[in-house]
């Protein structure tokens, strides 16, 4: 059997747990990009403006924008270079 498919399903059945399987996916639908580019944005408006006292986070603020930029670059390289399709439509 493929090593991917052995990994599939030691995750997904030797892994699992009721709680879990609840909340997991809510969990995992925090670290999608859309969060973070709003979360950005609002850290750059309110970094920018001096809102909050948080002026003196411009530079950091600008480093966070630059790393989410270099992620979702070098994600979508790494997405191409190592393409797999997705477990649900194989097994």
């Amino acid at each position: 059997m493929n090593i991917n498919v052995e990994i599939f399903y030691l995750i997904n059945n030797g892994l699992s747990h009721p709680h879990l399987d609840f909340i997991m996916p809510h969990l995992s639908d925090l670290g999608g990009l859309t969060f973070y580019a709003i979360l950005l944005a609002i850290l750059l408006i309110l970094s920018r403006k001096d809102v909050f006292g948080l002026g003196k986070y411009w530079g950091l603020v600008k480093l966070l924008a630059l790393s989410l930029i270099l992620t979702v670059v070098v994600t979508a390289f790494a997405k191409i270079l190592f393409s797999q399709p997705r477990p649900f439509l194989v097994l």
